[in-house]
């Protein structure tokens, strides 16, 4: 039962995605949010470079799927 402790429902996860993408607050660039949806430091592990080659993927990914449509 302890893991329901760090478990967030489908329906808070939702409600808290779509509060920080209409928040003007993170409008334009990218921002790295924590579970409470407020921004956190980047970290070693977060370079430009890779943000770039995350984003690649994540573009390729779309649209890979949309010819599949």
């Amino acid at each position: 039962q302890l893991i329901l402790f760090f478990v967030r429902s489908q329906e808070e996860c939702a409600k808290r995605m779509a509060s920080a993408l209409a928040n003007p607050e993170y409008a334009g660039g990218w921002k790295l949010l924590g579970p409470d949806v407020t921004a956190i430091p980047k970290t070693t592990y977060h370079s430009d470079e890779l943000m770039i080659t995350v984003w690649n993927h994540t573009m390729q990914t779309i649209e890979r799927s949309n010819k599949k449509e």
